[in-house]
């Protein structure tokens, strides 16, 4: 049996974070060595023995990404991205860290949402122009960033979906910030004779932790390179259209 791959936790103390170390303290094929939080800043990781499966997965807060670059680019580990609202310029880090250890970025590990993305790039394109499309999300008052990574990844899905697909404007995306939502977006496409509508609506976090740890397993043993969910799930054959 391979030993437990050990994870460098970052946002441990988060609402998702918690729920990653919890899952994998219930699952032998992880360990989580680490657990980075405003109390135990990044530095401290650096101090833990390397193992020969390890690897920093960062479900904290976009400000902590050059930090979790660093760590993973210092440590020689594949560095997996669950946090929203990043910029290009973080992007751009990351793409750098690709060319030397495997980097996962993925604003939903819903393995749901990730089909979700799929049939939407396919309906916008076999819909054509005489459609317009639309996205509404919900997520928790405390949210920050508007709108979420995954609606932002919908609206790209959309707009690499093809050239005579219609297009989809700022004003046609919709975020709402309530209660304790965990999350729900809803993508429509309204022709002049009828309407599409795709849902997905999000339980328990539980479902983003389960995700995360199920490309976590994947990650680990990749080569260095970008990769995306889509990978994670063997759909890449299916649909070679460029990465949301």
């Amino acid at each position: 049996m391979n030993q437990p791959i050990s994870i460098l936790l970052v946002g441990a103390s988060g609402a998702i974070g918690s729920r990653i170390n919890a899952l994998a303290r219930e699952d032998d094929r992880f360990r989580v060595a680490a657990r980075i939080n405003r109390s135990h800043p990044h530095a401290e990781a650096r101090a833990i023995g390397r193992e020969n499966r390890e690897i920093v997965v960062d479900f904290s807060h976009f400000g902590a990404i050059p930090d979790s670059i660093d760590l993973a680019r210092t440590r020689g580990a594949p560095l997996l991205v669950g946090t929203t609202g990043l910029d290009p310029e973080h992007l751009g880090a990351l793409a750098a860290l690709a060319a030397s250890v495997p980097v996962l970025v993925a604003p939903n590990t819903s393995v749901g949402c990730v089909v979700l993305v799929q049939m939407v790039r396919k309906i916008s394109r076999a819909l054509g122009e005489n459609f317009f499309p639309s996205i509404a999300e919900w997520h928790r008052s405390g949210k920050r960033d508007a709108p979420s990574g995954t609606a932002n990844v919908l609206k790209q899905a959309i707009e690499h979906a093809d050239e005579s697909a219609a297009k989809i404007g700022d004003q046609a995306v919709v975020s709402v910030r309530a209660g304790a939502i965990v999350g729900e977006h809803v993508v429509r496409f309204d022709g002049p004779e009828e309407t599409i509508e795709l849902k997905h609506t999000a339980h328990s976090r539980d479902l983003f932790a389960q995700g995360a740890l199920r490309a976590t397993a994947w990650l680990v043993d990749q080569k260095p390179g970008s990769y995306d969910m889509v990978d994670v799930l063997g759909l890449r054959d299916e649909d070679a259209e460029n990465r949301p």
